[in-house]
């Protein structure tokens, strides 16, 4: 409704004001965006196959793969080797990082530690939760959605780095699928934006992210909390 309206326009202000990183650092990131498949939604890799000259439903296969977590193009086996060469000499990526490094808590809590295509590093945690009134295990991700932050908060570690770059929907995404891997007994059920950065000074991306988890993964809109630090503040 209306007051739905007036958030997002209220981030997207947030994001318009928010610091700008340096302009090889932009460049970086919308360059890196271009080549990434994770995070786009059916409709997006339906219409840059059909860019490439591929029929329509290779869009399909390859957002398939992607909802399985695969790490690399040669990983879409059900695409034909000329087809996965073409991908790969349009420069496309599927857009996975890889673990620098992981702590466990004895209540089953796990941070990962992922190392992003420029090296630099971002926070994700994995919380496992019994929920005995639905008799059901939860798992929530908590997720980044910057590196480092521009909001300076006292409490908070992050602010202290300040703000480097945003991520890209794919980096987001990357985040929940490598959590997903490390718990393979459970269904990622929840999702909060409330790791590095402030997920309002880097709205499309945000939202783009959580479209996919919610449509692809199928993560109900509901179980999907985009925290702020205020950013909305008039």
């Amino acid at each position: 409704g209306g007051r739905c309206r007036s958030v997002v326009a209220a981030a997207a202000s947030a994001e318009a004001e928010s610091p700008s990183p340096s302009p090889s650092k932009s460049a970086f990131v919308k360059d890196l965006r271009e080549k990434q498949l994770l995070g786009l939604g059916l409709a997006d890799l339906e219409a840059k196959v059909i860019g490439l000259g591929e029929k329509k439903f290779r869009g399909k296969q390859v957002y398939q793969h992607l909802l399985q977590g695969v790490h690399s193009i040669d990983d879409m086996t059900s695409l034909s080797k000329v087809f996965r060469e073409k991908l790969k000499d349009e420069g496309l990526v599927v857009g996975r990082s890889k673990i620098h490094s992981t702590a466990k808590a004895t209540d089953g809590t796990e941070k990962l530690l992922l190392e992003l295509a420029d090296g630099a590093i971002v926070e994700c945690v994995g919380i496992p939760c019994d929920d005995l009134e639905d008799n059901r295990d939860r798992l929530t991700v908590c997720v980044s959605s910057q590196v480092g932050c521009a909001m300076a908060c006292t409490f908070c570690a992050t602010g202290k780095m300040g703000f480097s770059r945003n991520l890209t929907s794919a980096e987001i995404v990357d985040q929940v699928l490598h959590v997903a891997q490390r718990f393979p007994d459970q269904r990622v059920s929840n999702i909060v934006y409330m790791g590095m950065g402030e997920p309002a000074m880097n709205l499309n991306m945000v939202v783009e992210s959580q479209q996919f988890l919610n449509k692809g993964l199928g993560i109900g809109a509901r179980h999907i909390t985009i925290s702020t630090g205020n950013a909305l503040h008039s």
